[in-house]
């Protein structure tokens, strides 16, 4: 029984751990989008929107963060986008449709990117 409990929480804080790394990742991502030249920030986020092998820190970022990381775009026009794109702004990216990534991206003006170009361009890991 205790070897149990000791099994639950080594897997609990594998997981933990697991979580938080995948959580700083896209918070790492997201830092680097904001600094970005907004054209630029721009080709970023539609490498991640359009991309059909998202690793996991970026399927993890909500939708809204996501777009607001992107300079001069503010709750007022997040809020617009995703009204038009029919998505709230707190879900995820790994649970949009291809439909709703693809809108959110035109509405942003984005064009298609190679995700891995993008994230080796600004260093950041693919596979996760």
């Amino acid at each position: 029984m205790t070897t149990v409990t000791y099994d639950h929480v080594s897997q609990r804080a594998v997981s933990l751990a697991r979580a938080n790394e995948i959580r700083s990742q896209g918070s790492e991502f997201r830092h680097r989008v904001k600094r970005l030249p907004r054209a630029d920030a721009l080709d970023h986020v539609a490498a991640i929107l359009t991309s059909t092998d998202l690793p996991a820190w970026a399927g993890a970022i909500r939708t809204g963060h996501l777009i607001e990381s992107v300079h001069a775009i503010g709750p007022g026009k997040c809020d617009r986008i995703l009204r038009v794109a029919g998505v709230r702004g707190d879900r995820k990216i790994r649970d949009l449709t291809d439909r709703q990534r693809t809108t959110i991206a035109g509405l942003l003006g984005c064009r298609q990117h190679d995700t891995r170009a993008v994230l080796d361009i600004i260093g950041m890991e693919a596979a996760a």
